[in-house]
């Protein structure tokens, strides 16, 4: 009869079914008999007793464990498996008999009270062998269903095994547990909190056994016994959610302390699916109480159970398994759907929302308190899902209650902090994820982005400095100081939470937005600008990679909903150049290519003649050039707004961000924007490279990398210039005056060899570009050429080489121009080039030696000038290279036509005595 099969229950159901009444009533009544006679022989052969080991030599006890007396796990399996089936057969009897046996004897309860307190809390749960465990809860669930009484009288023995016991973080002092209690007796911790500083403190318990089996069973089998307790209120007809008082006790003290930190992040899908079914089964012991009440009404200690349980179930719904999260979806709509014939449509949305205020604060001192990136990512999870739960509402019945509780508004500060500090662990990626859906779902509604865009643009701009007529409100600024005050990584995490919330907008996919989305927009684009904003992107490559990510937001808003502000273009136009602006700023700071890359890619994106296209596709160079041709002027005064209604003699400093942002924004603008606004740009240029322009705060080397740096950017405009660029032409007297000659002048130091070398640079490309009037050559002939002339003989190949160019460059621009003196003092300097130990400045002298010979009247050579040169050219037909052979066989050519027998006379006469080599190179 006790033989256990695959269907249990149902065994007993066939049994008694073709049997009599009065067969059986006498078996339920010798079960009951064996029962009692079979408990206590179990409870003694289970119970543990101290087991000693010896030694061989002196068999003297040396220590010992404890051990039960029946040594066999498989018959201490099957005592428990024997109590169970009887239980069961018991429990189906009685029903199938309609006899009240069980009810009404007392003869039973002895020994099964003595399974609650010595057999189950103290041996076969505690027991290492992991099917008797298992079957321990079986044994606990067949009691929860025929002897709920015993069960009720034993809840906190029982519950220890499974999930633990639990003690205050408070080290004795006393907590506020309900509303009734007088708080002026005891030390309090604010609530919420109070009971969240209840923590576990057993380890070898079920709910953390190694078997994923176990541990669900385990809850399940609490599950269980809360629910007998609250079926035996029930029968008795009394109060019952009074009397539920102690079952929420349990669930506050005992339950919810051991589960919470353990259940929602076990590894077993299963485990967490009973998890939830657990949390939903308890929350519907309140439910009908919940709906009847305001939230206010309810005890504390009713109102923290239900909250912590909705943060359980939150937990639940947002888990990364897909498995559980439908499972979780699935027990939030079974908890309502039991009572639909009293609640009507109510739903877990509407039970979440009522008690929006405490779950977000039960929710948001978890997520501060969290020790471990897998819970703060699970926590920040939860509070994701409690804002789709609140916002999933329908817009028909906003009018039955309020959509937004209240508590967003007041709690917005607490909610940016903590979101700011989960953005400021990057190297956390799941963090890092999760918050970055957490604030998605924060901006998907009107309300709350406003609420938290206020405080975030009042903190990042300039308000918070206590600008009167600043629109931000007073209570947002000063939620702003306080935030400021309590990021370490203040700009770079706002820049991430305000990245979020415009991509819950655009999730939002609406397609008439509303004008106030526009002005949000603005003030996005216009608080980003902002210099504390810039500083802290060349500070931190984090800030400017949140930057970038805000950037890619407006845009992709801009040219999702351009259309839907015809009117507003203009608008349009200003976060445009407002982005494009802090683009600039983003390819000056210099980070990485990978942040470059992105940044060019951006611009690309923003041609607002097209609306196709994704961010990062191939950058289309024409649809950049559009785009910068079309706001360059505006940004151009952005970037330089520090000498706007300035004297013009002011200067940034080396290392000042609009010197990155010029450059960056001269780089990749066209050559044609560059010429049609050279006016404004050239003054830059002359302003930072003149004599005198060292700011009084710089160090002589940071004043020369200034210089040079400019010089660099100058030099890369012209090297792309062409003659056709006729507005930059206009310039060049001012700035080979201003500009150039100052810094060809020969100084000791590095930097200022560099700055040499790329002064010098600027000139070539300026003669071999644009290009100089002869006028202007005339003009700075006589104080260029002395230059040029020592610098000819600097340290530096690169430098001699350019130099020589230089030289060659002018004087074949100045033909027939040079008077006799001017050619006696080049014309060594130039030869000297042919000796030089670097071979390109020995190529580049045969060239500027040909322009010589040009630039002046034939009889200014003739002579012993030209005899000099010529002689010192058949010297160098001997060098091993052919090229450099070649080329001085062209500037003996070159010498022929000033005058061809002084060369013929040199060439026989060198031939003599040397090789005749060189009388076949010159026939």
């Amino acid at each position: 009869m006790f033989v256990e099969d695959d269907k249990e229950d149902k065994s007993f159901v066939r049994f008694t079914r073709r049997d009599d009444q009065v067969l059986s009533l006498g078996l339920l009544e010798y079960a009951q008999s064996f029962l009692k006679k079979f408990i206590p022989i179990c409870v003694n052969r289970m119970s543990s007793t101290m087991s000693y080991r010896t030694t061989n030599n002196n068999n003297n006890n040396i220590g010992g464990c404890m051990m039960p007396v029946e040594r066999s796990e498989e018959i201490r399996l099957l005592m428990v498996q024997i109590i169970r089936l009887v239980v069961q057969f018991l429990g189906t009897s009685s029903e199938m008999t309609s006899s009240n046996v069980l009810n009404n004897s007392e003869e039973l309860e002895p020994a099964v009270s003595s399974l609650c307190l010595e057999l189950l809390p103290k041996s076969s749960l505690l027991d290492p062998y992991p099917e008797l465990k298992q079957e321990s809860c079986n044994l606990i669930m067949a009691l929860c269903r025929v002897f709920p009484q015993c069960v009720e009288k034993h809840v906190e023995t029982l519950l220890t095994p499974l999930v633990g016991t639990s003690l205050s973080k408070l080290n004795g002092e006393q907590l506020v547990e309900s509303d009734s209690m007088d708080a002026s007796t005891s030390t309090t911790i604010e609530k919420p909190f109070a009971c969240l500083q209840i923590m576990a403190t057993s380890t070898n318990t079920l709910l953390r056994h190694r078997h994923s089996k176990i541990r669900r069973i385990g809850l399940e089998t609490v599950t269980a016994i809360i629910a007998s307790c609250k079926g035996r209120y029930e029968h008795r007809g009394g109060d019952t959610f009074s009397d539920l008082d102690g079952v929420m006790d349990r669930v506050l003290y005992q339950v919810l302390p051991n589960v919470e930190p353990l259940g929602p992040f076990d590894k077993s899908q299963s485990v967490r699916i009973q998890m939830s079914q657990m949390v939903c089964f308890h929350l519907r012991l309140f439910l009908e109480e919940l709906i009847d009440n305001q939230v206010e009404a309810l005890l504390e200690v009713k109102r923290t159970v239900v909250t912590r349980l909705l943060v359980l179930h939150l937990m639940s719904v947002s888990d990364e398994c897909e498995t559980v999260k439908k499972a979780a979806e699935q027990h939030g709509r079974d908890l309502v759907s039991r009572y639909k014939h009293q609640l009507g449509d109510y739903n877990i949305a509407k039970l979440i929302r009522r008690f929006a205020k405490y779950v977000l604060q039960i929710l948001l001192y978890h997520i501060e308190h969290c020790r471990t990136a897998e819970h703060k990512k699970r926590y920040l999870g939860a509070f994701s899902s409690m804002l789709h739960y609140i916002f999933s509402i329908s817009s028909a019945e906003e009018d039955e209650c309020e959509l937004l509780p209240s508590c967003f508004h007041s709690e917005m500060k607490s909610i940016l902090s903590i979101l700011c500090d989960a953005f400021s662990s990057p190297e956390e990626k799941n963090v890092y994820i999760a918050a970055t859906r957490a604030t998605a779902s924060l901006g998907c509604n009107s309300q709350t982005r406003k609420s938290a865009l206020d405080i975030i643009l009042a903190s990042i701009g300039n308000e918070i400095e206590g600008d009167i007529s600043s629109n931000v409100p007073v209570d947002c600024r000063n939620e702003a100081r306080l935030i400021l005050l309590s990021s370490p990584r203040h700009f770079s995490t706002m820049l991430c939470v305000t990245s979020g919330l415009i991509r819950g907008m655009l999730s939002l996919g609406n397609n008439c937005p509303h004008i106030d989305d526009l002005t949000g927009m603005m003030k996005i684009s216009s608080s980003v600008t902002g210099e504390k904003i810039i500083k802290s992107v060349y500070d931190s490559e984090e800030a400017a990679f949140s930057l970038l990510d805000v950037m890619k937001g407006v845009t992709l808003w801009c040219k999702k909903y351009m259309a839907s502000y015809k009117e507003e273009q203009s608008d349009i136009d200003i976060i445009f150049q407002n982005n494009l602006f802090c683009c600039m700023h983003l390819l000056g700071c210099n980070h990485s290519l990978q942040l470059s890359t992105s940044t060019q890619n951006l611009i690309a994106f923003v041609d607002t003649n097209n609306l196709a296209g994704d961010i990062g596709s191939p950058v289309s160079t024409n649809l950049t050039q559009r785009y910068l041709e079309k706001y360059f002027l505006s940004v151009l005064n952005m970037i330089l707004h520090d000498f706007q209604n300035k004297d013009e003699l002011d200067t940034w400093t080396y290392g000042n961000s609009g010197i990155f942002a010029f450059d960056a924004f001269l780089r990749v603008s066209t050559a044609n924007c560059i010429s049609i606004h050279f006016h404004l740009i050239a003054p830059v240029f002359e302003a930072h490279l003149r004599d005198g322009s060292q700011c009084q705060e710089e160090t002589n080397e940071d004043y020369l990398r200034k210089k040079l740096f400019f010089m660099a950017l100058l030099e890369s405009l012209f090297s792309g210039a062409n003659e056709t660029n006729g507005q930059m032409r206009e310039f060049t007297e001012r700035l080979i005056c201003n500009a150039i000659l100052p810094n060809l002048v020969w100084q000791s130091g590095g930097l200022a060899s560099s700055l040499r070398k790329v002064s010098i640079a600027v000139l070539y490309s300026i003669l071999c570009g644009v290009g100089v009037t002869r006028v202007v050559l005339c003009k700075f002939a006589p104080s260029l050429l002395p230059i040029l002339r020592s610098t000819l003989e600097d340290d530096d190949d690169t430098t001699r080489e350019l130099a020589t160019a230089v030289l060659g460059k002018i004087l074949a621009l100045l033909p027939n121009s040079l008077g006799e003196e001017a050619v006696q003092q080049l014309y060594p300097d130039l030869m000297r080039g042919l000796d030089d130990s670097n071979q390109r400045v020995r190529f580049v002298s045969c060239d500027a030696i040909i322009s010589f010979l040009s630039s002046s009247p034939l009889t200014s050579f003739r002579g012993e000038i030209i005899e000099s040169v010529v002689e010192d050219l058949f010297l160098h037909l001997d060098d091993p290279d052919p090229l450099l052979q070649e080329k001085i066989l062209e500037v003996i050519g070159a010498a022929s036509k000033i005058d061809l027998h002084a060369v013929d006379r040199i060439a026989r006469k060198s031939s003599s005595a040397t090789s005749t080599r060189r009388i076949s190179f010159l026939e």
